[in-house]
């Protein structure tokens, strides 16, 4: 075989075989890196060092199932789920639609709420706990205000932090739980979606019970009693007073359209130095404690105490209650340690009347400043603690608006680690860019530049070209 036919040969050969190894090192970098990296503008569809040790050490496995139609295909959200099944063994994800099967909600869970699923959710479930997350679409996304359109703008999604701290949640072995009381027209766990919604995110569990019909306390860390409309029984108030006794807290809402008189409930809360005063607080006219001068949008000024100096430090003490009942404190105890959350500006208390109500200050209404949210903490003789949070209007956390437009979240999440003692920790991930934002350039020769590139790299290839022909 002469010179010629042999390097005939040879080139054909090498060039196969660096082909071939060529293909299989993109074929094993596509099996360790396939799904784990994300080269897009926002990344929002890759997560964080916190979320791969997460699904690193999961204990039990989840099973999702992201809703959707046809016409709300959420892309980002699928390749990130994509990449959560890449990352872990223990998690899994299905896509479905409620309208081929409106059976799969109530095949995960009895407990879910209808109105807590959309067509477009992200359902997190694992049977080991017995535990579901819900997700919307609303979760995902940060809004800020915009002052040149006067809109509320998508800032920043939040899938890799929602989606990880959910699957914290259902994996859990113990988490604090929230006891909602009812049985007495309190607002059920459909009206207080908005709120029952923060408590899960803030890593709480929480559960319906109604002492009337023999539900035990004894496994939870905080009762919440939102607006009753008649009184808890004899029989009931003993159970509280004895989930009080083991370290048990209280959270109680009470709005001023609801009944000025409950016997046994404000003999519980007179334990705690805090009475409900009937009427509705009312800004008065020069007084800033209000929203837009709008006298019964009332911006309290936040007090100092546990649960609140954080928020005042972070500059986070803005909240906002849509009508309000006063409160009087009376720590005439040593055992007690009362402290005002919240107080107005100049207002008075105006007598509600259903019927004709009138807002406008009369004469003998009662002027001053007025508390509206309180705290105690109470020890008993053998040196047991038991608190209690009140305030007079349950609007700060029953409205998504609030949540969205004020630091209620905060409050809330604060005054809960207060009650129960847990400090629950942040993940800290980070949020990712909702929308690219547009190129700038301080001066004009770098645009220039780029546009002229194509030209000039074409002409320099056509002169290459056209000089070699000269030549032949």
């Amino acid at each position: 075989m002469n010179k010629r036919t042999l390097k005939q040969t040879f080139i054909p050969l090498l060039v196969i075989l660096v082909a071939v190894l060529v293909a299989v090192s993109f074929s094993a970098l596509e099996k360790k890196f396939s799904l784990k990296k994300d080269f897009s503008f926002t990344q929002a569809s890759s997560y964080s060092s916190k979320t791969e040790e997460a699904l690193k050490n999961l204990p039990y496995k989840v099973e999702g199932f992201l809703l959707s139609t046809p016409e709300s295909r959420n892309e980002e959200l699928i390749t990130l789920l994509e990449r959560y099944e890449a990352g872990g063994e223990m998690f899994t994800c299905s896509r479905d639609s409620l309208l081929s099967n409106p059976l799969l909600v109530h095949s995960l869970s009895s407990s879910l709420e209808d109105g807590a699923v959309t067509a477009e959710s992200l359902i997190l479930y694992c049977r080991e706990t017995g535990r579901t997350r819900v997700l919307n679409p609303d979760d995902f996304i940060t809004l800020t205000y915009d002052e040149v359109s006067g809109a509320y703008l998508a800032n920043a999604l939040n899938y890799e932090e929602k989606i990880t701290e959910a699957l914290l949640y259902v994996t859990s072995d113990s988490l604090p739980s929230v006891a909602l009381l009812s049985g007495h027209g309190e607002f059920s766990p459909k009206e207080a979606q908005a709120l029952i919604r923060r408590l899960i995110g803030f890593g709480y569990q929480v559960n319906e019970r109604n002492l009337a019909r023999g539900d035990d306390l004894s496994s939870d860390r905080v009762l919440m009693i939102l607006s009753p409309q008649i009184d808890i029984s004899e029989s009931e108030l003993g159970k509280i007073q004895a989930f009080l006794s083991s370290g048990g807290s209280l959270f109680v809402t009470s709005d001023y359209a609801d009944p000025n008189v409950l016997t046994n409930l404000d003999a519980l809360l007179r334990t705690f130095g805090i009475e409900r005063k009937a009427g509705l607080v009312v800004a008065e006219e020069k007084a800033v404690g209000s929203f837009y001068d709008s006298p019964l949008y009332l911006m309290p000024y936040m007090q100092q105490s546990e649960a609140t100096t954080p928020l005042i430090v972070a500059g986070q003490d803005r909240v906002m209650l849509l009508g309000s009942r006063a409160l009087q404190l009376n720590a005439q105890s040593r055992d007690i340690m009362l402290f005002s959350l919240l107080k107005t500006d100049k207002a008075y208390l105006r007598p509600f009347e259903p019927q004709d109500p009138v807002i406008q200050k009369q004469a003998g209404d009662e002027e001053g400043i007025f508390d509206l949210a309180a705290l105690c903490d109470r020890a008993d003789s053998r040196g047991n603690h038991a608190k209690c949070f009140v305030i007079g209007s349950s609007t700060p956390f029953l409205d998504d608006w609030m949540y969205e437009n004020t630091y209620a979240g905060a409050f809330l999440q604060s005054v809960m680690a207060t009650l129960t003692g847990v400090q629950q920790q942040s993940l800290g991930i980070a949020p990712k860019m909702a929308v690219r934002p547009l190129m700038s350039w301080s001066s004009p020769v770098g645009p220039l530049a780029l546009i002229a590139l194509p030209v000039v790299l074409v002409l320099a290839a056509g002169g290459l070209v056209l000089y070699k022909r000269r030549r032949l």
